[in-house]
């Protein structure tokens, strides 16, 4: 038998409750940050990030993984992939893709920083100048398009 077959009617229904808070909450911080005209800065702790070391650094991108977007984007996936008509080495190979690319979009910046000598580091530190401006946009854009995919994954489950 299918994952979809074992999977109950309520699950869909909470992919799709799942989804719709997503976008509410997406568009309403949008709107928030809107009526909020002061310039975007990063936070004074991150400038203690300058002098960590890598045990410490390590131990912080842990801790980082556990908050509400993460969190939000992790049961999305595993919600997604046990709503799929998949089978066990599917499902499994689905999750190993997911956490690979959840992995690399870190790794490759830490390796392209750490191995990429000087060229690279202007760019990414331009990067990351925009990504503290725009950091409110960007999470919000995130949110909304994983909310409308749990609300298109779990409205054609529920069909």
């Amino acid at each position: 038998p299918s994952t979809t077959e074992r999977m109950p009617s309520w699950a869909h229904a909470v992919e799709i409750a799942i989804g719709v808070l997503l976008v509410v909450g997406g568009i309403w911080r949008t709107a928030a940050d809107r009526r909020r005209p002061e310039p975007a800065s990063a936070p004074s702790w991150t400038k203690a990030l300058d002098k960590v070391g890598p045990r410490r650094a390590f131990a912080f991108g842990l801790a980082m993984n556990v908050r509400p977007k993460n969190l939000a984007i992790a049961l999305a996936a595993g919600l997604a992939i046990g709503s799929a008509s998949l089978s066990i080495v599917g499902s499994s190979l689905t999750v190993l893709i997911f956490t690979a690319v959840a992995v690399s979009t870190v790794a490759a910046l830490v390796l392209a920083y750490v191995f990429g000598s000087h060229s690279i580091r202007p760019r990414l530190e331009r990067f990351s100048d925009w990504l503290v401006a725009n950091s409110s946009l960007v999470l919000s854009l995130s949110v909304v398009l994983i909310g409308a995919l749990l609300i298109i994954i779990g409205t054609v489950n529920l069909l």
